[in-house]
């Protein structure tokens, strides 16, 4: 009697002392994206996950989370298995095929991601997130007039959403509907004032249709009023580089990865700019650490190929067959920038 008192009360304890151990995991999990605790908040998640007696919903919670972190290091292959088993947990949730379609994205499988965007769809046609993810991932694929069906559907559902005016805006631009893309951009930053992002917008905008000098005074704007963000200033590079000021491009560049560190456009921003310099080893060097953190990025693949044979390398060329392989587009979209073999 003595002996099954005293075994019931160990038990007692170490399941309590395991509950409380699974519930401070449960926590870490659910924190640690927004404090950029990326592996603790894995190691956390994964404990919770091997707790005894977790229900259903606390599982789909975690492995959501550890998903979203998995997808914030560019783990493309983990976090599609635990996207996976969020939709087998809960498989009649929209943003779960849509986190699953990210993941996708960037591995480079368009096709499954694009299948998860539908599927997304269906579930929620109303869900104008998934919807715009959708039309920008169409125009991704080169799938232009479907992309335009997304965007108008949302234009018409949401007059004021500047993702959507600025997603039809490129598939004009696509269309060498210059006035027509121009009109939305405007559109765009009319409805959203103060808005960054229809701001950027429109100085792409401006930037393809070489209204360079446009293009970098609504760049000053962002800078101006977002000091520590780094997309004005890598806009800004971009355009900067575009108007053959090089050198003020290059110290926007320095910026923006003085903030951000892994930033990968700006990595290849200033790929650019080396390249134009004639500074062929500095531009492998920043495409070299783009591509490390984004294998399959078309831009910094071609830009690497071409810096490597100005450089006297040859194996570049199987860097630009790789690009284009990957995105067709990439050739004409770099030459834009002066990068031509």
């Amino acid at each position: 009697m003595f002996t099954r008192v005293v075994a019931a009360f160990f038990s007692a304890v170490i399941s309590t002392a395991a509950l409380a151990g699974s519930v401070s995991d449960l926590s870490v999990c659910g924190s640690a994206q927004q404090q950029k605790k990326f592996e603790e908040g894995i190691a956390a998640c994964t404990r919770a996950l091997n707790a005894p007696r977790i229900n259903a919903s606390d599982q789909a919670f975690l492995y959501q989370r550890r998903g979203r972190l998995f997808f914030a290091q560019r783990k493309y292959d983990e976090a599609i298995a635990d996207f996976s088993e969020v939709i087998r947990l809960k498989p009649g949730f929209a943003e779960n095929y849509a986190e699953r379609a990210y993941a996708y994205s960037g591995s480079g499988e368009s096709d499954r991601a694009l299948a998860d965007l539908d599927e997304a769809v269906r579930l929620d046609p109303a869900n104008l997130r998934v919807r715009v993810q959708r039309g920008y991932m169409r125009l991704a694929a080169n799938q232009p007039e479907r992309a335009l069906t997304d965007f108008e559907a949302l234009i018409k559902a949401q007059p004021t959403n500047a993702e959507a005016l600025a997603g039809r805006a490129s598939v004009y631009f696509g269309m060498a509907k210059t006035e027509e893309a121009m009109a939305d951009l405007e559109e765009a930053v009319r409805r959203n004032p103060g808005s960054r992002s229809a701001l950027n917008a429109r100085g792409r905008g401006r930037m393809q249709a070489g209204r360079y000098a446009e293009a970098i005074a609504d760049f000053d704007t962002i800078v101006r009023d977002n000091p520590d963000d780094p997309i004005g200033y890598n806009s800004r590079c971009d355009a900067l580089a575009l108007a053959g000021r090089l050198q003020e491009a290059l110290s926007d560049c320095d910026k923006a990865l003085s903030i951000r560190p892994d930033y990968v456009a700006a990595l290849d921003s200033r790929g650019v700019v080396h390249l134009n310099l004639g500074q062929y080893q500095s531009a492998i060097e920043d495409y070299d650490a783009a591509l490390r953190l984004a294998p399959r990025f078309a831009l910094s693949l071609y830009g690497r190929g071409v810096a490597k044979i100005k450089s006297g390398d040859a194996t570049g060329n199987a860097d630009i067959a790789e690009a284009i392989r990957i995105e067709p587009r990439v050739e004409a979209r770099m030459a834009r920038y002066g990068v031509t073999p």
